[in-house]
C-alpha cells in the first residue's frame, strides 16, 4: 500500500511546490500550510528576530493553532514530524513565552519532541533552511525570553538541549 501524498515536495529552486497529489484530511492541510509559512517567514523575519524584535500580524502563530499542532503529535508520520518540529522551532523563536506556556500543559509531547529534536529539525537533508542559523536563533530567543516561573524549567531544558545539538548533514 502506498503512503498518502501530503502535497509537498522540494523543488530544485530551493523552495516548496505543491504536488499534483491528493491531500488527505485536515491534518495534512495544516501541515502543508505550516511548512510553507515557516519557510517564507523565516526568510523574511530573520534580521528582526536576531535583535529580539517581536514580529507582528501573522495569525499562523496563534495559541490555538499551536494547541492543534501539539494534538497532532500523537498521530504523525515521519514527514509530519519534521513539519511539526520546524513549526514549533519557528513558533518558539517568534513567541517563546507563549510556546513554553502551551508546552507546560503538554510535557509528555515536549519530552518526546526534545528527545527527537536533533533528527527532526537539525539534520540538514537539503533545501534552503540554514539549520545552524535556526539553532542559534532559538538559543538567542530563549535567552531573551521572560517566561513565568513554571515555564522557566522547560525553556532551560530546551536551551540546554539546543546547545548540545550539532547540525548533521545528509549527503
Amino acid at each position: 500500500m502506498q503512503r498518502p501524498n501530503i502535497g509537498l515536495q522540494r523543488t530544485s529552486a530551493c523552495g516548496l511546490a505543491a504536488e499534483a497529489g491528493p491531500l488527505f484530511g485536515r491534518r495534512n492541510v495544516i501541515a502543508s500550510a505550516l511548512l510553507g509559512m515557516v519557510v517564507v517567514s523565516c526568510l523574511l523575519t530573520a534580521p528582526a528576530l536576531a535583535t529580539g524584535a517581536q514580529p507582528k500580524g501573522l495569525p499562523i502563530y496563534s495559541a490555538q493553532l499551536l494547541e492543534e499542532t501539539i494534538a497532532q503529535w500523537w498521530y504523525r508520520d515521519g514527514d509530519l514530524s519534521r513539519e511539526l518540529s520546524d513549526y514549533w522551532c519557528e513558533f518558539a523563536i517568534r513567541n517563546p513565552e507563549r510556546f513554553l506556556t502551551a508546552f507546560s500543559h503538554h510535557e509528555a509531547v515536549f519530552n518526546q519532541w526534545l528527545a527527537e529534536l536533533p533528527n527532526l529539525s537539525f539534520t540538514d537533508i537539503g533545501g534552503c533552511l540554514d539549520r545552524e542559523c535556526l539553532r542559534t536563533m532559538l538559543i538567542k530567543r530563549l535567552d531573551l525570553a521572560e517566561p513565568a516561573k513554571r515555564q522557566q524549567a522547560l525553556g532551560s531544558r530546551l536551551a540546554n538541549r539546543l546547545r548540545e545539538i550539532h547540525v548533521s548533514k545528509v549527503e
